[in-house]
């Protein structure tokens, strides 16, 4: 299945019998070159760039229940259209709903959870075969904490609880993750626990930063998949906020914190990535911050950028449309038992 960006301005969007056809404007030349795909081919369909879609081509999308999102120029969804009459997806949706409170919703959170400690004990373990015996000893110490935290969650008893529990499974072993994290580190970059919104450090201040661009591309598969990304099982609903996407990005983060580790410990990063004691711009929109955040320069931007795209986003996008499609299968089959 292909998912089709539209992500260049002045691209269309045309229906041909049962297939799409794509129009994409060469910027360089500034030619129109055709694409034609059919429609069983096409899982979603992304429009992040101005473009002209025509009534047809909408209408073969809710004929095939194929997603139509549209989002901002980072990938950022906005809006989507879908068919005003049931289908595959009001399935989707209502098995979702009615799994929020019930065994399918925890047997998804147990999955999400063992995945992200999974990842977490694999860096770790990395971590301490790469420094063999000179490793820390916060790294076995983390290792052996997360080790045990999977065996719980893997054998917590199913109940109304299992979420909060979960919670509190995941949090005790968290401090010692990230004390091996700290400790893998040069002294300079070391720090003292994690710290959120904002980060008071520079090692949390990128993690931050990296995280918040990680949300986009899962927020991005959510809605692609059908899934509606407001109905989380894992973190308790929050009006207004994408819950499903805080679920989703919980297995990416070991990912994402294996991505920044190289940056501090082949000690590439710089002091001039942070602006340290940052209090926010009281003539702008940004939230005064306390008084020892710690905020990424642009030149600290672009490089964790870079690092994103090169090293995580792909892998990324891939997992969650395959963690969504699991997710779809549970919650379809288990909507028939």
């Amino acid at each position: 299945m292909t998912i089709v960006e539209l992500s260049t301005h002045g691209s269309s969007l045309r229906r041909k019998g049962e297939r799409f056809v794509v129009g994409r404007k060469d910027e360089a030349t500034g030619e129109t070159k055709k694409q034609e795909v059919p429609a069983e081919h096409v899982e979603a369909i992304l429009v992040s760039a101005n473009a002209m879609i025509s009534t047809s081509a909408i209408r073969l999308c809710t004929e095939r229940q194929i997603q139509l999102v549209m989002a901002d120029w980072v990938g950022h969804p906005f809006a989507r259209m879908w068919s005003s009459t049931p289908g595959r997806q009001t399935e989707i949706r209502r098995a979702q709903y009615a799994a929020l409170d019930a065994e399918v919703g925890n047997e998804i959170t147990r999955d999400l959870v063992m995945e992200k400690l999974r990842g977490q004990a694999g860096l770790l373990r990395d971590l301490k075969n790469n420094r063999g015996e000179g490793a820390p000893r916060e790294i076995d110490e983390g290792l052996e904490a997360v080790r045990a935290a999977a065996h719980s969650a893997r054998t917590l008893p199913n109940s109304r609880e299992l979420r909060s529990k979960m919670l509190g499974i995941e949090g005790s072993a968290a401090s010692r993750y990230f004390a091996a994290l700290s400790a893998a580190l040069p002294a300079q970059w070391r720090f003292s626990g994690r710290s959120q919104n904002p980060g008071t450090d520079p090692f949390n201040a990128s993690l931050n930063y990296m995280y918040g661009i990680g949300y986009s591309g899962v927020a991005k598969v959510a809605i692609l998949s059908g899934l509606d990304p407001n109905a989380g099982f894992y973190h308790a609903d929050r009006y207004g906020h994408p819950v499903l996407t805080y679920d989703l990005i919980e297995p990416c983060r070991p990912a994402i914190d294996r991505a920044l580790l190289p940056l501090f410990t082949k000690r590439e990063a710089a002091e001039s990535w942070f602006e340290r004691n940052y209090a926010g711009d009281p003539d702008g929109e940004e939230a005064p911050a306390a008084g020892n955040a710690v905020r990424i320069s642009p030149d600290g931007r672009k490089r964790l950028i870079t690092v994103y795209k090169a090293q995580v986003k792909d892998e990324l996008e891939r997992a969650t449309w395959e963690r969504c499609r699991k997710i779809t299968r549970t919650l379809i089959g288990g909507a028939h038992r």
